[in-house]
């Protein structure tokens, strides 16, 4: 009798947690997509260039603020942020150095264009990208460089975003604060 209450005390208690298993949900794990961007900067002027002009760059870093840098040689940057829609911008200042001698026959100016490429990713792997690599180099004469260096000052701005779904849009003024974009 004893063994008889026993194996039905386990075969209920099994029933049970039989049932008990049945009527439990089975919860996926659901994997999060983490969006992130970066933008790789690059500004590569000629020798001859930087040795006429002095050229820096003014860039926002990861957190928005502005940063400037002296360009004395090629320079790069890549700045990359867990937030999209991540918005990104550079100027580039060239100023005509002062007590300029042209003693060369020729010069070869290569102006400090920006070149960049733009990574939108979801959990690390690129999923959409945007790039701009254009270089121009004019070969400018010892009788023609007075001419042709008459500026001052000059300054190209160049501003780029990517949106949540992984657009890269070519920012034209000054957009919304990030926190109102999204």
């Amino acid at each position: 009798m004893k063994n008889t209450l026993l194996c039905v005390a386990v075969c209920l208690s099994l029933g049970f947690a039989g049932c008990d298993k049945d009527e439990t949900e089975v919860v996926k794990d659901e994997v999060e997509v983490v969006k992130s961007a970066r933008i790789h900067w690059s500004v590569n002027p000629s020798a001859d260039y930087l040795s006429l002009a002095d050229v820096r760059v003014s860039y926002t870093d990861a957190q928005g603020k502005r940063q400037e840098e002296i360009v004395i040689k090629a320079w790069e940057k890549t700045i990359e942020s867990d937030t999209v829609p991540f918005y990104a911008e550079i100027t580039v200042y060239a100023t005509k150095k002062k007590n300029l001698s042209f003693d060369k026959e020729e010069y070869e100016l290569r102006e400090p264009k920006v070149f960049y490429v733009i990574d939108y990713l979801e959990n690390g792997s690129v999923k959409n990208s945007s790039s701009f690599q254009e270089e121009k180099t004019l070969n400018v004469s010892k009788e023609h460089i007075g001419n042709w260096f008459s500026w001052e000052e000059e300054s190209s701005t160049l501003k780029r975003q990517v949106t949540a779904k992984g657009e890269i849009v070519n920012m034209l003024g000054k957009p919304a604060p990030l926190s109102a974009q999204q």
